[in-house]
């Protein structure tokens, strides 16, 4: 199956990756519903963790296209117990109350998530490369991982095009020939189309040069799927703000059936649709193991995101 990647990242307690895989059969299915969001909840602003400070329009579509996101990632579809998705739509009469929809009788639409963290930020990796070329150096190890470990040899990925958030903070254009020409050692099931191109403009379509509209929101998706996840595992940002936990729930339940191993996602309706993960040099070696929950000591207000 032909898939796009988009790319964002955090720097909040080391280096986190996020990366959604999307469709290309389902990407329309995917933009259509997050546009009847927007509409839905009258925001029309960019959407961002860090923007999120209180449960208002912002927090109910950012909540509304977490739960959208979380229902197209499962690839088992269990019957007797549909999977309910807020659409953002709220009816107000004297109930107030809000509309959901069941997914259950529709395909899987295919997004997969990966999530990798640095765990050391950079400050142990080669000294000869720039910041720029940390990034793809472990954006490398990130993507090999991530994919040999959700794809296999029934379901094949083909990526057709890469999508990075802005180039400005890595300080430089993303170095295409680091990022596709040097990933070694892909297996069979996972590949590059032939002149895959990388898009590295602006994921905030109110700006000139942005990505194209419909980049951007998967772009802000992605976002929000690496902030919800890395708050959800206790790696709070800008003062460990309640609505950015409230929205972080959502994920919980997913990082909880990860952690019990791959035995029990087997039979879980997100098999094969995220993974978590972290690396670490250690006496010039990279060590890699699963991202656990943050200590207290590690909670503290960080303001480098």
């Amino acid at each position: 199956m032909d898939y796009e990647l988009y790319h964002d990242e955090s720097k909040v307690h080391g280096y986190w990756h996020g990366i959604l895989l999307v469709p290309i059969e389902s990407k329309p299915l995917v933009i259509e519903y997050l546009e009847k969001v927007r509409k839905y909840t009258r925001y029309e602003a960019i959407i961002g963790i860090k923007k999120i400070k209180t449960e208002g329009k912002i927090f109910s579509c950012a909540e509304a296209w977490l739960d959208y996101c979380i229902g197209a990632m499962i690839t088992q579809f269990n019957y007797k117990y549909p999977h309910q998705i807020f659409t953002g739509e709220r009816i107000r009469d004297e109930k107030q109350y809000e509309i959901f929809e069941n997914i259950v009788n529709r395909n899987p639409l295919g997004l997969k998530f990966i999530l990798f963290r640095d765990k050391d930020q950079f400050k142990n990796m080669y000294n000869s490369l720039d910041h720029g070329g940390k990034i793809e150096v472990s954006f490398r190890i990130a993507a090999k991982s991530g994919l040999h470990y959700l794809f296999s040899e029934e379901n094949h990925i083909r990526i057709k095009k890469i999508h990075f958030d802005g180039y400005e903070h890595h300080g430089r254009n993303i170095d295409k020939k680091r990022i596709i020409e040097r990933l070694n050692g892909l297996r069979n099931y996972c590949y590059f189309k032939e002149n895959c191109s990388i898009d590295d403009r602006s994921s905030k379509h109110n700006r000139e040069n942005c990505q194209l509209y419909e980049d951007c929101q998967l772009l802000q998706l992605t976002d929000l799927l690496i902030g919800s996840f890395r708050t959800a595992l206790g790696y709070y940002g800008q003062g460990n703000i309640p609505a950015q936990k409230t929205l972080a729930n959502h994920v919980q339940v997913l990082i909880e059936r990860y952690k019990k191993g791959y035995a029990r996602m087997r039979y879980s309706r997100w098999k094969d649709s995220f993974c978590i993960s972290e690396s670490y040099i250690e006496n010039e070696k990279w060590q890699f193991q699963d991202i656990e929950y943050a200590k207290k000591s590690e909670q503290k207000t960080f303001w480098g995101e």
